[in-house]
């Protein structure tokens, strides 16, 4: 369990939230810690295992605690209908990754692709990623509006180079992650155009610096708008990516971009 003391004033808003799973305590364990967080300018978001009853879950989410679901965990969509709609009434967040694949019909294992498309306009946030399982274009297409229907943007973890066909996902609005690690110098000029059809459609690109860049190479890509998380230790004040690095400070990434924490690609 992640829960950070009391923050100062200047300190980003994600360092004064608390991660808690679902089987850390009772009800009013997270009551307090809820209004602990909310004492310091943060949150409190709660990763659901399936310990909790879905009215607990409910009144949790009513009372302005971040649901953090998946369908490893959650497959009943009656149930995630109804922890979405305690979310909206206490004007906060429920979050659902799909792992699995996208199901043309009902299965135990997990709601189908269309139960998932209904559930993301009615406002349940989506996550997904194609770090396991290839994720069709056309299908992100179709779950990018049905996010954008629900007032809300898919977060897509993607695995792999940049790729021009997802561009209507950006134009979408999605909130496109990639790895540095994977983009050659083509592929950083795909990137900046993702990052700039992103932004312009309401969402964003997020790019993630695992190992050493050249910043020369990434100046457009960084130029676009796309956030970039460096999670390398710091550089030497003479190394070229300190300025970078303490740009990227200075933007704090919105909560909406990414699936519970932005440090990471899932």
């Amino acid at each position: 369990m992640d829960t950070p003391s009391d923050a100062s004033p200047g300190e980003p808003a994600e360092l004064r939230d608390a991660v808690v799973r679902d089987d850390a305590g009772d009800l009013p364990f997270f009551f307090d810690l809820l209004r602990e967080r909310e004492r310091a300018g943060g949150r409190l978001k709660l990763i659901e295992t399936g310990k909790l009853a879905v009215p607990d879950l409910e009144r949790l989410a009513e009372a302005g605690v971040e649901i953090f679901s998946s369908d490893a965990v959650r497959k009943d969509p009656h149930e995630l209908a109804l922890i979405g709609l305690a979310a909206r009434k206490g004007r906060t967040a429920a979050a659902y990754f799909v792992h699995g694949p996208f199901r043309e019909a009902v299965d135990p294992a997990g709601p189908s692709f269309d139960t998932i498309l209904e559930l993301a306009r009615t406002g349940l946030r989506i996550a997904v990623s194609n770090s396991r399982l290839q994720r069709d274009a056309a299908a992100l297409d179709r779950l990018t509006d049905a996010c954008g229907k629900g007032g809300t943007r898919l977060v897509f973890y993607h695995a792999g180079p940049a790729d021009a066909s997802l561009g209507a996902l950006c134009r979408a609005g999605a909130w496109l992650h990639l790895d540095a690690a994977g983009l050659d110098p083509a592929g950083v000029a795909i990137a900046a155009d993702l990052a700039r059809a992103a932004i312009g459609a309401g969402g964003g690109l997020v790019l993630h610096v695992s190992t050493a860049i050249d910043p020369d190479g990434f100046k457009d890509l960084f130029a676009s708008g796309a956030f970039v998380l460096f999670h390398t230790p710091p550089s030497d004040y003479r190394d070229p990516r300190r300025d970078l690095e303490k740009s990227g400070q200075r933007r704090p990434l919105p909560p909406e971009a990414s699936y519970l924490f932005s440090g990471f690609m899932l």
